[in-house]
């Protein structure tokens, strides 16, 4: 298991850009993990750019990464760990990662009621 203390900050380089390089260097297409892990190309192409509020949530983030890992042959905990140090404040506010798709949700809802109340009293007159 990776220490911590043997990640400097110099070395925390993007999560998405390491697992991307890794996989290039063995020659694994991201086609393949997606087909093995089961995880949609669109989740795994969201890691490789750092978009992580793509992803369904901190949970689904650290398992995919932790597939990813293993299946391109690095120590999980070792990617996890780069993970964790990087986005550190993710741990203390789930919500960053969850809370975009629901507000989007929340904020078509309103959008379509204020429509469909718009039109009721447009055709009302």
């Amino acid at each position: 298991m990776a220490n911590i203390s043997k990640i400097k900050s110099e070395e925390v380089e993007s999560i998405g850009a390491y697992l991307k390089h890794q996989r290039e260097l063995r020659g694994i297409p991201l086609e393949e993990i997606s087909k093995h892990s089961l995880i949609r190309m669109e989740f795994l192409q969201a890691i490789e750019q750092e978009q992580f509020v793509k992803l369904p949530g901190l949970a689904f983030a650290k398992g995919y990464l932790r597939a990813y890992a293993n299946y391109i042959g690095l120590d999980a905990e070792d990617v996890l760990l780069r993970f964790e140090s990087r986005y550190a404040y993710l741990k203390r506010d789930n919500k960053k990662l969850e809370s975009i798709p629901w507000l989007s949700i929340f904020l078509s809802l309103v959008v379509v009621i204020f429509v469909v109340i718009l039109l009721f009293f447009l055709v009302k007159e």
